[in-house]
């Protein structure tokens, strides 16, 4: 439907390809891409917040850089609880091309507002909870009792969930950026598709990889 809405012929494997390698995609410079998600957390979100949450937090979040050869494309630390040290959505730059301008969108919401820096902070900045209740991503003191046992499910459920306000929020009024949420979630679908492959069928990482490739129009490095 995406496809058709953008007035493309392809099927959908050669679109995939295509806007894979297209250039209008690509991001010039590191400072380019920084400056695209501060926009997007800043100008395009923020504003928003108050029409589909009940608590937008005080804690602010910031856009910095992060320098891993093997890192993923962004990952969020929560601030301190006592204001000190804000919530940081860590952007690599490392191989700042192969970062899509259409998966922008999906990935401010999921890492940031009212994804990973609303979770922690509104947690944070609730009266009368225990601290290990409170401080969601303990890193320093991150065993009993610090904080509770860390659940992926419920971390990540809401950051895919994050994803999907952007539809409410109507920052998905543009067809590449709803299809670059899109080709997110088949991602994390095929990376159980792979995960069986590799480790129950013995496939070779050469096989994964392009499955990945087929049926998702991610980078080679982040299929890798």
């Amino acid at each position: 439907q995406i496809i058709s809405s953008l007035g493309r012929k392809e099927e959908i494997r050669e679109f995939l390809e295509n806007i894979r390698t297209d250039p209008q995609f690509a991001f010039d410079s590191p400072d380019e891409l920084l400056d695209g998600y501060r926009k997007i957390l800043e100008k395009d979100i923020e504003p928003k917040l108050p029409s589909i949450v009940l608590h937008v937090p005080k804690l602010k979040i910031q856009i910095k850089p992060s320098l891993e050869d093997e890192g993923t494309a962004a990952f969020y630390i929560a601030g301190s609880h006592d204001g000190s040290r804000p919530g940081i959505c860590y952007i690599n730059v490392t191989d700042y091309k192969s970062q899509p301008k259409f998966e922008m969108v999906a990935l401010a919401l999921h890492e940031g507002n009212p994804g990973h820096h609303l979770q922690s902070t509104h947690l944070l900045e609730m009266e009368g909870l225990p601290a290990f209740r409170r401080y969601l991503e303990d890193r320093q003191y991150g065993i009993m009792p610090s904080r509770f046992t860390f659940y992926t499910a419920y971390i990540e459920g809401w950051g895919l969930y994050s994803e999907r306000l952007g539809d409410d929020l109507h920052l998905y009024d543009d067809p590449y950026m709803k299809f670059g949420m899109l080709s997110m979630d088949a991602l994390r679908a095929s990376r159980l598709v792979v995960d069986t492959g590799l480790h129950a069928f013995g496939w070779a990482p050469e096989k994964a990889v392009n499955f990945m490739l087929a049926h998702t129009a991610a980078s080679k490095r982040t299929c890798e």
